[in-house]
């Protein structure tokens, strides 16, 4: 059986989305970037500051590691995972859904500080919004909406799986 990917800006709930879902589903929850600081001994930040190319290279290898060793998983990615070609082509060939949330639905309720991508600057998800929103509808097979109540999301995205058949069984 293939893998859920959950795609979406920094702060979109992702992690929180794909947690309950893949509880739901009795499946493996993998957090993207929770597997690359346990492979790299440091936090997301750390890694981004010190050297953002080479970050941006142990997220291509980490997904391509889950994409190559696991299966029947829900997997959140970072939000940046569509700034590499080579994920985005990975990506198309598999399950994506698209958890989405406005911009300004994340400001109010996200710690920026803890977001590297932000350089301490919560403005800066307006340009990242412009840039990857075309980039994750266009790998998504779906998307989903969170920017109002958890539950009303979670059922939309267990609607959607359902109707789309997932999870299979192979």
């Amino acid at each position: 059986m293939a893998n859920l990917y959950l795609v979406g800006l920094p702060g979109a709930g992702k992690t929180t989305v794909g947690r309950i879902v893949a509880r739901r589903l009795n499946l493996r929850f993998v957090d993207l970037d929770r597997l690359i600081m346990q492979r790299e001994g440091a936090t997301i930040s750390e890694l981004f500051h010190a050297d953002e190319t080479a970050f941006r290279d142990k997220e291509a290898e980490a997904l391509r590691w889950v994409k190559e060793n696991l299966d029947h998983s829900v997997v959140a990615t970072g939000g940046g995972i569509v700034e590499r070609q080579e994920n985005i082509d990975l990506l198309r060939k598999e399950k994506v859904l698209y958890v989405v949330r406005h911009p300004r639905s994340i400001l109010t309720t996200l710690n920026t500080d803890k977001r590297p991508v932000f350089h301490d600057d919560p403005n800066r998800i307006y340009p990242i919004a412009r840039r990857r929103i075309p980039l994750y509808e266009s790998i998504a097979d779906a998307k989903v909406t969170n920017n109002r109540s958890l539950h009303s999301c979670i059922g939309h995205v267990l609607d959607q799986l359902k109707k789309d058949g997932f999870p299979d069984s192979e």
